[in-house]
């Protein structure tokens, strides 16, 4: 297959799905994986190549990654690392279990399954590697603890990874989306009360308050926006050295300026300014 082709994690929903589409469209060929099996044969009606991929199941992995790499014929230009949920929950409320659920997916999974395509790239002379981050890898908000740890942890990966790579044609690139209109809340949603009796927390109203308003601003936020995600990455795809860190949309880049800048007191000033006010954005 001399075509260009791109393994996508996550494509049920939001950034994966509307990516997936985009870059087909430009004349990418896509592997939407998904890791429900209804959502990948939903995809197949869509006339994508799906294939199911859990990445908190390492034979779920292999199994992907044989039958994509059976049908490219052993070669892949790209791997979009997009799959993974956020979790809402003070650090006092969350049990080992929850915490390691999130890394499983977030961060063990996503590394796994890139570790197993890096030979794939080494032996073709050329690949590159995007990591969906998010803004909550720089800028840690509380409430979000657990979430925010595992987008840490893909931060360092990707500059560990970007430098072992250094000297190849393997590029290495971590995208940091702020807020968009994706079925993100929803899910945290039923993580939470899945996790969680609010009922028995001291922070029981300000689980509601973030959740209030978090969706008050979803409502606000365009859909199509997600399309931005969907462009930085055919942007990254398509330049011969791309950037190592991109930051969507570009006024998101204030909790970059503020991670690097602003003393702790400062930051934890402007994260409960921006819950007070996020209903009115």
């Amino acid at each position: 297959m001399n075509k260009k082709n791109i393994l996508i994690t996550g494509c049920s929903s939001g950034f994966g799905k509307r990516t997936a589409y985009f870059l087909r469209e430009k004349g990418w060929y896509v592997y939407a994986t998904a890791r429900r099996e209804e959502n990948v044969q939903s995809l197949k009606k869509e006339g994508f190549n799906s294939f199911r991929l859990d990445l908190a199941s390492s034979q779920s992995i292999k199994d992907a990654v044989a039958k994509i790499l059976e049908h490219a014929e052993g070669n892949l230009t790209a791997l979009m690392n997009n799959a993974g949920y956020s979790q809402i929950g003070a650090i006092e409320d969350l049990s080992r279990d929850s915490i390691r659920d999130q890394f499983e997916v977030n961060v063990f999974g996503t590394m796994e399954l890139t570790s197993m395509l890096i030979p794939i790239m080494r032996k073709q002379g050329y690949g590159k590697i995007i990591f969906i981050s998010s803004v909550n890898g720089r800028f840690t908000f509380p409430f979000f603890g657990a979430y925010c740890a595992s987008k840490y942890a893909i931060e360092s990966f990707c500059d560990a990874l970007r430098r072992e790579m250094r000297g190849t044609k393997i590029f290495i690139t971590a995208i940091e989306p702020g807020l968009f209109k994706t079925n993100s809340v929803q899910n945290a949603e039923c993580v939470f009360f899945k996790n969680i009796d609010q009922k028995e927390s001291v922070h029981r109203q300000t689980y509601q308050k973030i959740f209030g308003n978090f969706q008050n601003a979803m409502k606000k936020i365009p859909e199509e926006k997600t399309t931005l995600i969907a462009k930085t990455v055919y942007k990254v795809l398509q330049d011969k050295k791309p950037q190592s860190r991109i930051i969507v949309p570009k006024a998101s880049m204030i909790y970059e300026i503020a991670h690097r800048f602003l003393p702790d007191y400062l930051q934890d000033y402007l994260y409960f300014m921006k819950l007070r006010y996020l209903d009115r954005i």
